[in-house]
């Protein structure tokens, strides 16, 4: 009964051309959309703030690692950097690893 139902409801837009066919885009359309500004640009403007901070750091600076260590910059090289997490002690991590720069 109801798959009557849903085969007599389904046979005007089959018939129908482009009538079936403009809400189907436009739902597609709003879809991309929502799916672009929802995910893809807060990833990309994340990106660039972080791209930005290794590209700031200097000697001084105090920096957290992904790792979680905490530490002040010795050095800065092209990929790696030194950090001094105790006087005395360094540690050489790489520049994708600090995640943030405390004040």
């Amino acid at each position: 009964m109801i798959v009557a139902w849903a085969i007599q409801e389904a046979e005007p837009a089959a018939g129908g051309g482009l009538s079936g066919l403009i809400p189907t885009i436009l739902f597609l359309l709003v879809f991309i959309a929502l799916f672009y500004f929802m995910l893809i640009w807060p990833q990309r403007r994340r990106q660039k703030q972080h791209r930005e901070l290794l590209e700031n750091l200097k000697r001084g600076d105090q920096v957290v690692t992904s790792g979680g260590i905490v530490g002040t910059v010795k050095r800065v090289d092209k990929d790696e950097i030194i950090l001094e997490v105790e006087e005395g002690m360094s540690l050489k991590v790489l520049k994708g690893a600090i995640v943030e720069r405390r004040q």
